[in-house]
């Protein structure tokens, strides 16, 4: 449905705002309200008028930690243990070359299979207490 804004119109109970990126490309943004609408068009105008526009990438947390474990040397100079990587590959659900195996494959190191006793003795920001506990947007998608 338009809306009296050039470029915002109503779909559903959101507003759309589309404008075009620095190199012509149509871009879509969405609001709640059309107030919030007009401000997203305004900044969108602004930021490709400034040059500043950047485009956001999409990548699924899947893709994202595989090529995090692939290029992950540590935060010292001592970098990290090879041991330490394989456990964070296991706990993300990699393999060893660092790509998802066969989901429908289970193994016994996989999420939430390890003793009560162990799963109290780790530490609360390990990958796999993130996963297990984190929110729907950091599981696999």
């Amino acid at each position: 449905m338009k809306t009296a804004t050039p470029g915002i119109y109503k779909r559903g109970a959101r507003y759309v705002v589309v404008g075009r990126d620095p190199r012509g490309r149509q871009v879509k943004k969405f609001a709640r309200t059309l107030a919030e609408a007009r401000v997203k068009k305004a900044e969108l105008r602004a930021d490709v008028a400034r040059g500043e526009y950047r485009t956001t990438a999409r990548v699924s947390f899947a893709d994202y930690a595989a090529r995090w474990i692939a290029t992950y040397d540590g935060r010292t100079a001592r970098g990290i243990r090879i041991g330490t990587l394989r456990a964070y590959r296991r706990d993300l659900g990699l393999d060893e070359e660092g790509s998802r195996p066969d989901p429908l494959v289970r193994s016994r190191t996989s999420v939430g299979s390890h003793s009560p006793r162990l799963r109290r003795s780790m530490s609360r920001r390990t990958p796999r207490n993130v996963l297990r506990l984190g929110s729907p947007a950091t599981r696999f998608g």
